[in-house]
């Protein structure tokens, strides 16, 4: 019986939590300037594609996607139109990890981050 107590907790350890290699992204914000976005702004970082995408009148929408080798600042910064009165969401890989930024632009132009 005791064996038993001690297996159990050393084939956890070996073997990890379930999901624990997951990819999950996290939330990271990017730079937002009128129809420009950059990623980052740092020319260490590596990025490797995004997706830009929005829910518009009911229907969601792929606005932008892109995937690559290797990308840096200022290579890793986009024009695109994003029409006023929308939510957003960009989904991007920087240095082999996933990233999302919710966002909101209201009328004026304003972008509004929420979680």
């Amino acid at each position: 019986m005791k064996l038993k107590i001690l297996v159990i907790p050393i084939i956890s350890m070996l073997t990890g939590c379930p999901g624990e290699n997951l990819n999950i992204p996290e939330q990271r914000a990017v730079m937002i300037n009128g129809n420009h976005i950059c990623f980052s702004v740092d020319e260490k970082e590596i990025m490797n594609g995004y997706s830009v995408s929005s829910v518009q009148h009911g229907e969601y929408k792929e606005l932008a996607t892109a995937e690559f080798e290797n990308r840096s600042y200022p290579d890793s910064c986009i024009d695109i139109a994003l029409p006023a009165g929308y939510a957003y969401e960009i989904s991007y890989t920087l240095n082999e990890r996933n990233y999302y930024y919710p966002f909101f632009k209201d009328n004026d132009g304003r972008v509004i981050n929420y979680h």
